[in-house]
């Protein structure tokens, strides 16, 4: 998925998903049900014309959960057999989705892999549904001025 587009709704279902993950270093409880990946690409940042830099940035949220679906959110850098978790997110009970921002601050294109996982597996296909929604957006870094220096910018 590219990060140009404002905001992308998708449903999902993690009934019956591969358990490819269930502990890592940023996590503190084991999540037993299995996992829906999603791979984002993010633009560097981009001077823009306040001498300061736009940066690339990704809200994850959940309009949708099915109850009593407890849901949670990987951020890792990479796959493989030594990927680095960027974010973990559990901060909700079962029925209640989660909240997750990202902002890419190298100064390169990266992709990361954010994985939809739940804390126990659901029973059946009905009891796994969930819609994530993905919001893009460019963060402008502001700075405190007086106005007599704002003014001065534009003469």
């Amino acid at each position: 998925m590219d990060t140009g587009q404002a905001e992308l709704e998708f449903p999902g279902n993690l009934f019956g998903q591969d358990n490819l993950i269930q502990s890592y270093e940023c996590s503190p409880i084991l999540l037993k049900g299995g996992e829906i990946w999603y791979t984002l690409t993010m633009p560097p940042p981009v001077d823009n014309q306040f001498g300061g830099q736009d940066f690339s940035e990704f809200k994850v949220d959940f309009p949708s959960v099915t109850f009593p679906m407890d849901v949670a959110l990987w951020l890792f850098d990479g796959c493989g057999t030594n990927p680095v978790c960027l974010d973990y997110v559990n901060d909700e009970t079962g029925g209640r989705g989660e909240t997750m921002t990202y902002r890419n601050e190298t100064e390169q294109e990266i992709t990361v892999y954010l994985g939809v996982d739940c804390f126990r597996a659901p029973t059946e296909s009905g009891l796994g549904f969930f819609t994530i929604r993905f919001t893009n957006d460019v963060v402008v870094p502001t700075e405190k001025t007086s106005f007599g220096s704002l003014r001065a910018l534009y003469r």
